[in-house]
């Protein structure tokens, strides 16, 4: 990849978010597992540098970034790594700090430099109180129940809830009525999958793990069958399957992925469904054409459903790897306790774009987000992609309908360039104090009550040309449970660095001319001029 490349994606695509992480959470550590520091051209050598990951041995091994295993590890601590997640920080440190120029071409690994590292990680360690007296040191006194109580559970529960997304309701057969539906199918290789719940890593051990097939039993009763394995060729539960389809009201299909089939250093190479689970689908919508058949996918990733409509499905729900009351939370979407109001973070491409043989298959080896002609990519993200999508960023249904009228832009200060300039500062530099808000009024119109969740994006003058992005998200917020009828005012700042961009090199700058604020993927918008 080329450097200006390199650094436009680190300093554009990360660096800006892991900075509002760190400004609105208070973060003090952030874990850059792969993203190794170097990359960022020497930034990070204060004392705001406090970045830990794997990175140093993914620089040399991977990218043959530094010249040599020392070199890596000597540009990798001095630019900010405090800590390694493994044992080669320590294994090469020695030789990082006694050779030569051929060998760390960037510079060895000073003494100072790693006073500075070991000086910050046992700053943290007194801030937890680790050489406290036990006795006032409030993390040795912490019991188990100051994790696993009720008040974090009714969180678990609530971001099932607001992180579950109706993708697709054509046939608008949910919410189901449990005056109808007394029995619901529930099949597929994670219909009973606890396993899966939580994902695919980094995740601790909960108290108890709802699956989709113990939450839909608390509202009909359930037949349940895996019919299929998440990847492989048996087709030796179909039968079953089929047969739990017919002797249901509804049929409720959870399928997906799995760590086997994405995972670190784990490429798909598919965005279809894996293995026989499509011909399960097709199967089952087979065996009960009357009845309501609902996909749902869990997965981290996107999945092309294009062939499950196909099939026949009515209906298709994403709950990523939804946690601990993950099956709770789908149930009462599926039955209308809950009105769905996630909105999907990922853009869906189809599967013709990452398939082998195919025409319009995308250069896995160009990293870029830009479009570029010369490689064959047409761009990555909905900031840069402009071809046709299964489902946009932001994308997601509800059981009602909201009309969002009165968007507006109000300026807190003259919104020129030159402030904006002064406000992103020199590179480096993260000031971005709001320039102006914008508003809009959000209306229940329908007549089921539900929250609403409001995405507001910027668009640039120059949008979709000369590699600026299409459109940018700047701010987001959810109106609450809005009854029938009632309204909300909904709002987002926008700063410096939304009214900014990313050059080639990823200093930001600002662009002059007509910005066009928008909410939502369908919503209306309106302008603020930068003079």
């Amino acid at each position: 990849m080329p450097p200006r490349t390199r650094r436009f994606i680190y300093i554009y695509i990360y660096i800006y978010w892991f900075t509002l992480l760190v400004r609105s959470a208070r973060t003090y550590r952030v874990l850059i597992g792969a993203s190794p520091p170097p990359f960022f051209g020497g930034g990070g050598k204060s004392d705001d540098s406090r970045l830990s990951g794997g990175a140093a041995k993914d620089v040399f091994a991977a990218h043959k970034y530094g010249g040599s295993p020392a070199g890596a590890v000597a540009a990798a601590v001095m630019s900010g790594m405090d800590q390694d997640c493994g044992g080669y920080v320590a294994q090469h440190a020695k030789d990082a700090m006694a050779c030569s120029k051929a060998d760390c071409p960037l510079g060895p690994l000073t003494l100072a430099g790693l006073n500075t590292a070991v000086g910050r990680l046992f700053r943290l360690r007194l801030r937890l109180g680790y050489f406290d007296p036990p006795a006032v040191a409030p993390y040795n006194n912490a019991s188990y129940r100051a994790v696993n109580y009720t008040a974090n559970f009714e969180v678990a529960l609530r971001a099932a809830r607001e992180g579950i997304v109706l993708l697709d309701n054509h046939k608008a057969v949910l919410p189901f009525d449990k005056a109808t539906i007394k029995s619901v199918a529930v099949i597929g290789p994670n219909a009973d999958n606890p396993g899966n719940m939580q994902g695919v890593d980094c995740h601790g051990v909960p108290p108890y793990l709802i699956t989709p097939t113990q939450g839909i039993g608390n509202f009909s009763a359930i037949n349940f069958a895996a019919g299929c394995a998440i990847g492989g060729t048996s087709k030796s539960g179909f039968a079953a399957a089929v047969a739990a389809a017919k002797a249901s009201d509804a049929v409720v299909l959870v399928m997906g992925l799995d760590p086997s089939i994405e995972y670190e250093m784990r490429d798909r190479t598919s965005l279809l469904l894996p293995g026989v689970q499509p011909d399960l689908v097709a199967a089952i919508v087979a065996a009960a054409p009357d009845n309501p058949v609902v996909l749902v996918v869990m997965s981290g990733g996107v999945v092309d459903v294009t062939p499950q409509l196909a099939a026949g499905v009515d209906a298709v729900i994403w709950v990523g790897y939804p946690g601990q009351s993950g099956g709770q939370a789908l149930s009462e979407i599926v039955f209308g306790l809950v009105a769905p109001s996630g909105r999907t973070p990922l853009t869906w491409y189809p599967n013709a774009l990452f398939a082998d043989g195919s025409p319009d298959m995308i250069n896995m080896l160009d990293m870029g987000m830009r479009p570029n002609a010369s490689t064959k990519n047409p761009g990555r993200t909905y900031r840069f992609f402009p071809g046709k999508v299964l489902y946009e960023f932001g994308h997601g249904l509800a059981y009602t309908t909201f009309a969002i009228t009165d968007l507006g832009v109000t300026a807190a200060v003259p919104v020129t360039a030159a402030a904006v300039d002064a406000a992103v500062g020199s590179e480096g530099r993260y000031t971005a104090p709001a320039m102006a808000t914008a508003s809009a009024k959000v209306c229940n119109t329908g007549i089921t009550a539900s929250d609403h969740s409001a995405l507001f994006f910027a668009a640039p003058p120059t949008a979709g040309t000369a590699g600026d992005p299409i459109k940018s998200l700047s701010g987001f917020a959810r109106t609450g449970i809005l009854a029938p009828g009632a309204c909300a005012t909904v709002s987002a700042a926008l700063t410096a660095w939304e009214l900014s961009l990313a050059g080639p090199t990823g200093k930001r700058g600002a662009r002059a001319g007509t910005w066009v604020v928008s909410i939502d993927t369908d919503g209306p918008s309106t302008t603020l001029a930068v003079a």
